[in-house]
């Protein structure tokens, strides 16, 4: 996470997503960096205040927080292991 965080700063990332037209994929962008990266909902909240102070709009921070509880890799194993 710290090559993560040197590289793609708050301020980067916030300019990135405000000044490019991405026709809504930054919804996307947001919900599968959350998805493939190892936090959990405490972790999420403070990245969270961490976005809205960066000024990255609040619908995209948003996609980022609900995204956290809905992709639990110890959920969907156990969602695997019943369907099996």
């Amino acid at each position: 996470m710290g090559v993560v965080n040197f590289y793609f700063t708050i301020g980067k990332v916030g300019n990135f997503l405000s000044r490019n037209k991405l026709f809504d994929s930054e919804y996307l962008l947001a919900s599968t960096f959350e998805a493939i990266t190892p936090f959990c909902s405490c972790s999420s909240v403070s990245l969270f205040i961490g976005f809205v102070k960066g000024d990255i709009p609040l619908s995209i921070t948003f996609a980022f927080l609900v995204t956290s509880p809905l992709v639990n890799e110890v959920a969907i194993a156990m969602f695997v292991e019943i369907l099996d």
